[in-house]
This record gives structure tokens, C-alpha cells and sequence, in this order.
């Protein structure tokens, strides 16, 4: 996989997670995508249309606090719709708490849902 994203730690907390790009951000360093595993929903999870999760192994930058990463990866991993009003039908994700595994390697289980 390899692919590599920018972490930023959030300075302010004004906006929703729709808007939180609006929010001041510091850049903490560069992350590395390890794997990615697909976890479809269940039966009573489709009901609610659920969209399964996705569950990320990650390695975090050198000299970083847990806080930090922890802060860094919800933050990239959540995402909210900007409608206006509900059931727009867009995919939203809630990332859970990240746990690191190895030194540098934290595994984020991300929830996906579509806003009805």
C-alpha cells in the first residue's frame, strides 16, 4: 500500500467535522498507509444503512506523542457532510480510537455510514 498523507494536530475546535478544515491546524508530520481490511456491515447493520467499516494499520512520524497521533489520525478519518439538512445520502465515516500495535504502527477502525 504505502500511500502517505499529511497529519495535522487541530488548534481550535469551532467548526463541526463538516467544516473542520475552517479550524487552525499545525502540520506534525507525514504518515504512512501500511494496510487497509474492508469489513462489509451485517445484516441488521445494512438496515440502518451502514456501510461496513474500514479498518487501517498505519505508521505514525518519529518523536510524536500518542496524544498527537491519536488527535491526528480521528482527525483524518472523520469525515461529515456539509447538507443542510438530513438524508442527503452522503458518506460519512467516525473514526474509533486509534491502538497502537508496534513502536510507530497504530491500527484505526473507521465506522462508514450514509447520512438518511
Amino acid at each position: 500500500m504505502g500511500n502517505r498523507f499529511d497529519g495535522y494536530r487541530r488548534l481550535t475546535f469551532q467548526f463541526n467535522d463538516g467544516w473542520k478544515g475552517e479550524d487552525a491546524h499545525e502540520f506534525i508530520g507525514e504518515f504512512v498507509m501500511l494496510k487497509c481490511r474492508v469489513r462489509p456491515p451485517g445484516d441488521q447493520e445494512a438496515c440502518y444503512d451502514e456501510a461496513g467499516e474500514r479498518i487501517f494499520t498505519v505508521r505514525a512520524p518519529r518523536g510524536l506523542s500518542s496524544g498527537d497521533i491519536i488527535n491526528a489520525l480521528q482527525d483524518v478519518f472523520t469525515t461529515a457532510c456539509r447538507c443542510e439538512h438530513d438524508c442527503c445520502g452522503h458518506l460519512q465515516t467516525r473514526a474509533g480510537l486509534p491502538r497502537r500495535i508496534k513502536r510507530r504502527e497504530w491500527v484505526v477502525e473507521v465506522r462508514c455510514f450514509h447520512n438518511i
